[in-house]
């Protein structure tokens, strides 16, 4: 039986489909909804056949064993709230962009579109929920530097579409990135380099291992510079690599990924202040596979380091 938050029956429902409109029923809030739930027939009988016969409260011309098996009863199944909007939405937005990463002084074109001819795309460039006052979309525009994209399509006697959200990520390359050393040798630890001569030093953008090493095995690098932490707080660094790797903030070592293994993920945490922190990433490769990934999260949100955030 349902019963509403006025304590008001409202149906009794023994049998398919189970189905009670509830519509005429509710307030325009703090609606409680509750379920009385009984058994079935059958297993009442049972229970009943199983005690002394003054103490049985059914009365029935067959009566089912007292060891015949219980049917399945009780709520069984999802309870489902069917919600009907009044109005139909607009159709979702769908934004794209001709590049997702920007090297400055490069731009991204974005483009927008709703099936709803009738409606207006609002949107806004700072990652704050669009209105109709926002700035409203008529052709496509350029994007310059990192953008959290939000956009909302709204129309006449009609629900506005959900929120559609695009990232597009930007740096310079004069600023961006990290320094390195490349070192070759019978490499067995990252260690080693300490007791090498760097071959060559430069700058790369980001842990890009494939655009420095001369050769494909039996090689190192050594990538250090500076890592802006958005906000202060617990951060926990994932470390990726086929061989061996370490990382470092501010001189401390968090992650010891070192030795010859193949692709292994290894993860350290560390708290952070906000603002600039040293950061050191060692690596070398033995022979056969290589890799190196560096990505990071505060909380449940693990993603790459932007390079945006990395400063030689």
């Amino acid at each position: 039986m349902l019963q509403s938050s006025m304590q008001r029956a409202l149906r009794l429902v023994w049998a398919e489909p189970h189905i009670v409109e509830i519509s005429n029923y509710l307030k325009k809030k703090n609606n409680v909804l509750e379920i009385e739930i009984t058994n079935t027939w059958n297993n009442r009988l049972v229970g009943d056949a199983n005690l002394p016969a003054e103490k049985r409260t059914t009365n029935a011309t067959t009566a089912p064993d007292a060891n015949a098996p219980l049917m399945p009863s009780g709520l069984i199944g999802p309870v489902t709230l069917q919600i009907e909007d009044p109005k139909p939405y607009v159709q979702k937005i769908g934004i794209t962009v001709d590049k997702k990463l920007i090297s400055k002084p490069e731009k991204a074109l974005v483009t927008m579109k709703t099936l709803t001819a009738t409606a207006n795309i609002h949107y806004t460039t700072d990652g704050t929920t669009p209105t109709e006052k926002s700035a409203r979309y008529t052709q496509p525009f350029e994007l310059t530097d990192y953008t959290i994209l939000k956009a909302k399509a709204f129309g006449k006697g009609k629900q506005p579409s959900d929120v559609a959200q695009l990232e597009v990520e930007a740096y310079n390359p004069k600023t961006n990135g990290l320094n390195y050393e490349y070192y070759e040798g019978e490499i067995t630890s990252t260690t080693d380099f300490d007791k090498l001569t760097p071959l060559k030093k430069g700058k790369s953008t980001g842990l890009d291992i494939a655009a420095i090493k001369g050769r494909e095995d039996h090689y190192g690098i050594r990538f250090h510079g500076t890592i802006t932490m958005p906000t202060a707080g617990n951060y926990t660094f994932y470390l990726l690599s086929d061989d061996g790797s370490k990382l470092y903030i501010d001189g401390k070592q968090i992650i010891d990924n070192d030795g010859f293994h193949g692709e292994i993920e290894k993860a350290g945490s560390v708290e952070l202040t906000q603002g600039k922190h040293s950061i050191r990433v060692d690596y070398f490769d033995n022979i056969n596979g290589e890799a190196l990934k560096l990505m990071y999260g505060n909380g449940n949100n693990k993603k790459e380091i932007p390079i945006r955030l990395l400063e030689y």
